[in-house]
């Protein structure tokens, strides 16, 4: 019996791959205030995206791949010549810089684009990593973040104001099934 858990243990994590091990690692919890308010420790499914479809990179040029090690840890986007923003909760605490690349220009994730190198972290003074709380970072590189299908994306004017219930669109890689705990 032992054997047979052992083997179903390898295989598991052989399909897993490592691309997913490493996006779950950054992106599995939720903050650490919804134990002190009452909320089950089990994260529900409440607030997440499951599911969606495949999309062209033409159509969301601005959409990279935040990368570290080598592996794909969280989304990002183009929002100037040299800027990518993100979630400070992918880089904090703040890793080698060394470690980290963006991935433009490619709809698959672990294949094609270009590379950027990482030159500045910038997450948000106010972040804080229990509440997930100003959860946004600024990434600078060293290169124009430029290439086929690979865009800023277009931002609202300072002061647009929309209203409840407008629709938005959302663009990013995760998972096509519902996560079991």
């Amino acid at each position: 019996m032992k054997v047979i858990i052992v083997l179903a243990a390898i295989v598991a994590s052989v399909l897993a791959g490592p691309e997913e091990d490493l996006w779950l690692r950054y992106n599995r919890r939720m903050p650490g205030i919804y134990g002190r308010i009452g909320v089950p420790s089990t994260p529900s499914r409440e607030g997440r995206i499951v599911g969606g479809v495949d999309a062209d990179i033409a159509n969301y040029p601005y959409q990279l791949s935040l990368r570290r090690n080598g592996g794909h840890s969280c989304g990002a986007s183009v929002i100037a010549t040299r800027w990518a923003l993100s979630a400070a909760h992918c880089t904090f605490p703040l890793p080698a810089l060394s470690s980290l690349q963006l991935l433009g220009g490619t709809s698959i994730r672990t294949e094609g684009g270009v590379t950027f190198a990482i030159e500045e972290v910038v997450n948000h003074p106010n972040y804080d990593d229990f509440t997930l709380e100003f959860d946004v970072c600024v990434l600078r590189v060293g290169a124009d973040l430029t290439g086929v299908n690979i865009s800023p994306i277009a931002l609202d004017p300072i002061g647009t104001e929309h209203a409840a219930g407008t629709r938005a669109v959302v663009s990013g890689w995760g998972l096509n099934h519902d996560l079991r705990w």
